[in-house]
């Protein structure tokens, strides 16, 4: 079972989704940075890391030079769990087809076999043979603006 010191992510465990900020160049006490005890890591590579953990207990982390950065990054991704929009990195590395594919599974459920039909023509012939490969965070506004387009 892997355990990362400081804010701990274990494997099995799950924990409260949030974002905390912990200084990586000074020991920590009471939850505050010990200036009077510094890190084998001081004065190399980013001071602050971002602990986010999602609402499915996921542990991702980032790393920030300054403080106010951290503390701004911190504000945004707390916002976007509390709202329910905060989707994580890795997430945006699924390709679109992995996404499509899920979705039409999941109305296969609960949708006549015609209306099926219809989403599984359209996906073949018009949605998947441009964006099946694309990374789903690739896909902004504009390109789909171009597609829609042409």
């Amino acid at each position: 079972m892997a355990v990362e010191t400081g804010f701990s992510c274990t494997v099995s465990g799950m924990r409260e989704p949030g974002v905390k900020i912990q200084d990586l160049w000074y020991a920590t006490k009471d939850g505050k940075a010990d200036l009077g005890r510094p890190t084998a890591r001081k004065g190399r590579g980013k001071r602050y890391r971002l602990n986010i953990v999602d609402p499915q207990g996921n542990c991702n982390s980032e790393h920030y030079a300054t403080k106010k950065e951290a503390e701004n990054r911190q504000k945004e991704l707390s916002h976007k769990l509390f709202t329910g929009t905060y989707a994580s990195r890795e997430a945006g590395r699924v390709t679109f087809g992995d996404v499509a594919e899920q979705w039409y599974t999941s109305k296969e459920v609960r949708l006549k076999g015609k209306t099926l039909e219809g989403y599984r023509s359209m996906l073949d012939t018009h949605i998947l043979p441009k964006w099946k490969n694309t990374a789903v965070g690739d896909i902004d506004w504009q390109s789909i603006q171009k597609w829609v387009a042409c």
